[in-house]
């Protein structure tokens, strides 16, 4: 009885391992990208700790054998796995790449709006006739090693 408990346990740390790509479920990471890994990790892992539960509660109760409460184990694993996983398929079937936000990049930049970045045009692109004339470059470090932007068409 406690070794098929201490083998769920695993099961699904492991699984969690897997999918979260972290060795720690209580403790999140900072980057964004990793932190939905972290939290699609842990809600397969809580799937696979209840839909095993289940399945050892109806085989220790005798009211399915082996193998009947292994497939009721399943049927309630692979259900609760895809919806939780469902984001992550539907990009690898699309093949679409998730979208890279510069604002997580480890980066000592202010993200800054289309406003500021008319706000602080060069004098020749003061009369735009909106923000979205104004493109922002990314931020260049001189010798001294301060951040200086870059604004242009």
């Amino acid at each position: 009885m406690l070794h098929s408990i201490l083998v769920l346990l695993l099961a699904a740390w492991l699984l969690f391992a897997f999918i979260g790509e972290a060795l720690n479920p209580f403790a999140s990471s900072g980057v964004a990208r990793k932190r939905s890994r972290w939290r699609r990790g842990r809600r397969v892992a809580a799937s696979l700790l209840l839909a095993g539960g289940v399945g050892l509660g109806l085989f220790w109760s005798e009211t399915l054998s082996l193998v009947p409460s292994a497939a009721v184990a399943g049927l309630i694993f692979l259900p609760l796995a895809l919806f939780f996983s469902r984001k992550h398929i539907r990009r690898m079937i699309i093949g679409e790449e998730p979208a890279v936000h510069e604002e997580f990049i480890a980066d000592d930049r202010d993200v800054r709006t289309r406003s500021n970045a008319l706000a602080s045009a060069p004098p020749d692109r003061k009369n735009a006739r909106s923000a979205s004339d104004v493109e922002i470059a990314p931020r260049r470090r001189d010798r001294d090693g301060k951040a200086h932007d870059h604004v242009h068409e």
